[in-house]
C-alpha cells in the first residue's frame, strides 16, 4: 500500500500539468478512502466592489457579516 502512495506522489511531483492527474487523483482517493465519488474544484469568493464617488461612511454597517455571532 505504501508503494502505491509513494508512486502516486512521485507521479504528481514530476507532472508538468496537474490537470492531467485529476482522474488518477479520483482513483487514488477511491482506493484509499472507500469513497464512491469525489469533486475537485476551486472556490472563488467574490469581492464586493466599491462604487466610484461613494463616501466611506455611506454604509456604516458595511463591516458587519450577516448571521455572524460574537465569540464568547
Amino acid at each position: 500500500m505504501e508503494d502505491k502512495i509513494n508512486a502516486f506522489k512521485k507521479k504528481v511531483e514530476s507532472s508538468e500539468d496537474l490537470n492531467d492527474n485529476l482522474q488518477d487523483l479520483a482513483d487514488h482517493l477511491k482506493e484509499f478512502t472507500g469513497a464512491t465519488s469525489c469533486y475537485i474544484g476551486k472556490i472563488a469568493k467574490p469581492i464586493k466592489g466599491v462604487s466610484e464617488g461613494m463616501a466611506e461612511d455611506d454604509d456604516e454597517d458595511a463591516h458587519l457579516i450577516n448571521g455572524a455571532r460574537p465569540e464568547i
